[in-house]
């Protein structure tokens, strides 16, 4: 017997494969396009058996906003930034640290140029929960980094090891992406209950 889990109707349907977590998080503007401002903002993220997709907000799941294919993933690791903005909850009684915990994700695209998708969880469990899910479904891939940068590029020089290229090699090596047992797919929520999956079992 398999358990699957799709995603309820809707004009952006998740690809017919396993949900491994999903949940809101915050994630930092990656600049693609030159003199953009920094802008940070709350997503609702979905981890699927292939892909990273993140919309709009829980309630706006048609309106994708960004889909990274999981086999081009280099680099999962924990980051530090400074001075981020507050915005995942309205007071700070529900957070263990004054700006969240914040992880990255390096990544190519289809035309081989690397981006950085740095995110912040409220949690400092969330972000080990989620750094836990992607490396298990990353393992395989052929592509993972050696080394990383732990903090941001500033725009003249990386804030973590002062390298003055945004090119440069990273500073710290990456650590290993372990699978995790085979079971079946677990839906993860950041919020119990939420109404947001249909449940269909196939027999076998």
């Amino acid at each position: 017997m398999i358990f699957r889990y799709t995603m309820m109707a809707g004009k952006d349907e998740i690809d017919d494969c396993d949900i491994i977590k999903q949940g809101l998080m915050v994630k930092r503007s990656q600049n693609k396009k030159r003199f953009m401002p920094i802008n940070y903002k709350q997503r609702w993220f979905v981890l699927t058996t292939k892909n990273f997709i993140y919309y709009e907000s829980e309630s706006e799941r048609k309106k994708e906003r960004g889909r990274i294919k999981l086999s081009s993933v280099t680099v999962i690791e924990t980051a530090t930034i400074t001075s981020t903005p507050n915005i995942l909850s309205q007071d700070n009684t529900n957070n263990d640290g004054e700006n969240g915990y914040a992880f990255q994700i390096s990544y190519s695209d289809g035309n081989d140029q690397q981006y950085t998708l740095y995110l912040i969880t409220q949690k400092l469990q969330d972000r080990a929960d989620w750094i836990r899910s992607l490396r298990a479904v990353c393992a395989d891939t052929l592509v993972k980094s050696e080394k990383y940068h732990t903090s941001i590029w500033g725009g003249k020089k990386w804030q973590c090891c002062r390298a003055p290229t945004r090119i440069a090699e990273g500073c710290e090596p990456c650590s290993e992406w372990n699978k995790t047992p085979p079971n079946s797919p677990v839906i993860k929520n950041s919020e119990n209950d939420s109404p947001i999956l249909e449940f269909i079992q196939f027999n076998q």
